[in-house]
């Protein structure tokens, strides 16, 4: 698991109510988890690379910034 199912208690002594925390705190428990690596191919067409993800598979995906927004690069138009 992540940091943020690292758990521990909080409390005083043996009669007192304890909770379960994140260990590292609360800000923790909502810590970025997804890491994108964004850069240009020596061609100069930008490549957005999915490092780190606890959910999907490594990846790379071609695109351009145009007026009207961001838009796939279709591998047929490259050099």
């Amino acid at each position: 698991g992540s940091s943020a199912d690292v758990v521990s208690t909080s409390g005083g002594d043996l009669n007192d109510t304890t909770k379960l925390v994140p260990a590292l705190g609360e800000s923790w428990a909502h810590a970025t988890t997804t890491r994108l690596l964004l850069d240009f191919m020596p061609s100069g067409v930008r490549c957005c690379r999915l490092v780190k993800s606890p959910h999907k598979a490594a990846g790379t995906a071609l695109y351009d910034v145009t007026e009207n927004g961001i838009r796939d690069v279709p591998p047929s138009s490259l050099p």
